[in-house]
């Protein structure tokens, strides 16, 4: 994958695995994986 980011946070846990997403031009999101298993779908606002 490429190393481009639209929108950098820091995150509590470790993530073992990410991925965004585009709905259309106004929703996007990103999926966390982390390493304890737990599974967090976030919503990212769109760059202006």
């Amino acid at each position: 994958g490429e190393s481009k980011w639209i929108h950098k946070v820091d995150l509590e846990k470790p993530c073992c695995w990410s991925a965004t997403f585009m709905k259309d031009e106004n929703t996007i999101g990103v999926v966390l994986l982390y390493q304890t298993g737990l599974l967090e779908i976030r919503h990212l606002l769109p760059c202006i």
